[in-house]
């Protein structure tokens, strides 16, 4: 009966918290050791995950399974969850996951295969919708979103493409500058909520001149990790 490694990744102290019950359950029997990373680092570049890292060498080391609660609490998105996962079950380790016992080292190529298939389909999809617009406004036709708005013109893709990267920019200068005062909090263990709630109370306001919410500082920390 092999040891249990429990990863447990950077969310909030509340979720945490269920993921360690979730993991106990998990191990029944077995000794379970947990490895814990800081809320948001989940948010971080698998190879910046330092306590991931550390969880799967104990693994490899002493030949133990890698449990993790949920697939969701991995990263902000299902289908890169997946895919890390993969790239874990490649170096031979064992996975188990609480929340979803169909997810495991054999299963996980497949899942992760179907998840980014499924991600393509999904933007040629889009791809083909906005194509389909183009193409009726061109032909004089009125065309409506699906909240009833009249679309009167799209972006050339070089001039959206564009917008996007000005966008991008500005907010990574913006979270290059926040950061600094947002970190000392990450440090003290505070939620991104509280931060947010502290960013507020001392004025401090966004790029946009707004109120910092949860999400606000997830996405920042997220950029800065990238």
């Amino acid at each position: 009966m092999n040891d249990v490694i429990g990863f447990i990744a950077g969310v909030n102290p509340q979720l945490k918290k269920k993921h360690r019950q979730q993991l106990k359950a998990l191990a029944g029997e077995r000794h379970i050791d947990f490895v814990e990373e800081p809320e948001t680092y989940n948010m971080l570049t698998y190879g910046a995950r330092t306590e991931l890292q550390y969880a799967i060498t104990a693994a490899e080391t002493s030949v133990s399974v890698l449990a993790v609660a949920s697939v969701s609490g991995l990263t902000n998105r299902k289908w890169i969850a997946l895919q890390l996962l993969d790239q874990i079950a490649e170096k031979g380790v064992s996975i188990e996951v609480a929340d979803d016992p169909s997810i495991n080292s054999h299963s996980i190529s497949v899942l992760a295969h179907s998840a980014e298939v499924a991600k393509e389909k999904l933007l040629t999809r889009s791809r083909k919708a906005l194509q389909s617009i183009k193409t009726r406004l061109a032909a004089g036709e009125e065309v409506y979103s699906s909240k009833g708005r009249k679309i009167v013109k799209l972006g050339t893709p070089q001039a959206t493409e564009a917008m996007k990267q000005a966008r991008i920019s500005q907010a990574d200068v913006f979270a290059s500058k926040i950061f600094p005062t947002i970190k000392p909090y990450l440090d003290r263990g505070l939620s991104l909520n509280r931060i947010a709630q502290e960013l507020n109370r001392q004025g401090i306001k966004t790029a946009k001149g707004r109120k910092f919410y949860q999400s606000t500082i997830s996405a920042i920390v997220r950029r800065v990790g990238q």
